[in-house]
C-alpha cells in the first residue's frame, strides 16, 4: 500500500514555544509518550513545555556553566525516564524528576 502524496503533508502546527528574549535554543528533545519538550539553551538553562497546555513545567540550570548543550536523551523512555543532557566538551548530567518543578535531582 503506498501513501498518497497529500496524506503526508502537515496541515496543522502542534504547537508554538516562544523563550525569553535574547535566548538561543542549542537542543530539543520530545518525550515519545507524554507531551512534553525539553529544550536546552546557550545560557545553561533547561525548559520543559507541556506542549498540549502550552505551561512551562519546569525550568532548571543544567549545572554545565561555559558548555554547549549538544544533546539531550532519555534513559528508560518507556517508564520512569531519566533525563540526560551531553555537553559539547564531553560531560554528561542526569536528572530524575525533570518535568516537576523544583523535583529535580
Amino acid at each position: 500500500c503506498r501513501a498518497k502524496k497529500e496524506a503526508l503533508k502537515l496541515t496543522e502546527q502542534l504547537a508554538s514555544i516562544d523563550i525569553e528574549n535574547n535566548v538561543v535554543p542549542t537542543c530539543m528533545l520530545m518525550h515519545p509518550l507524554a507531551p512534553f519538550t525539553a529544550i536546552a539553551d546557550d545560557r545553561g538553562t533547561l525548559r520543559v513545555w507541556d506542549y498540549q497546555t502550552g505551561q512551562i513545567l519546569n525550568r532548571f540550570p543544567l549545572g554545565m556553566p561555559g558548555r554547549t548543550v549538544a544533546s539531550l536523551a532519555l534513559v528508560n523512555e518507556l517508564d520512569d525516564s531519566l533525563l540526560m543532557a551531553g555537553g559539547a566538551d564531553g560531560s554528561v548530567r542526569i536528572w530524575r524528576n525533570y518535568a516537576a518543578s523544583g523535583e529535580e535531582r
